[in-house]
């Protein structure tokens, strides 16, 4: 369960850095301003050779995983006291996120649904072992 959330956490933080294009101002709401708490997060993981899917759900306890995005193109993830700062790239509907520690891959965050209190987002992603959707509910 544990590896499942640290998914996540590793993932966000695991981009190649370079400089987004400036956001324009109509795409930049509604997920800028106040910081976005992971209160949810489901990873279903499929095995490459047995096709079989294991869905684990987890609810992190408050303030171990947060994301701000700033007006300037930056975001700001917060994991347990450590805090990470890189850029993104936001176009209405995927959030790119660019930049950080570990890997060299951009991560891509597509917005299933947001309001004023909730962003829901949708990643895929894979290893030499199985596929991953991982569906993450943030609240601010």
């Amino acid at each position: 369960m544990k590896q499942l959330f640290l998914f996540l956490a590793v993932g966000l933080a695991s981009c190649a850095t370079h400089d987004p294009a400036p956001l324009l101002p109509s795409l930049a709401l509604p997920i800028q301003g106040d910081t976005w708490n992971l209160t949810q997060q489901t990873v279903v993981a499929t095995d490459h050779l047995s096709r079989v899917a294991t869905t684990v759900t987890t609810t992190p306890p408050p303030g171990a995983y947060s994301i701000h995005f700033d007006a300037k193109g930056m975001y700001h993830v917060f994991t347990g006291g450590a805090r990470q700062d890189d850029y993104y790239a936001y176009d209405g509907k995927i959030i790119t996120l660019l930049g950080a520690i570990g890997a060299s891959a951009t991560r891509e965050l597509t917005i299933s649904s947001v309001t004023a209190a909730q962003l829901v987002t949708v990643e895929h992603g894979e290893d030499n072992t199985a596929t991953y959707q991982s569906t993450s509910t943030f609240t601010r």
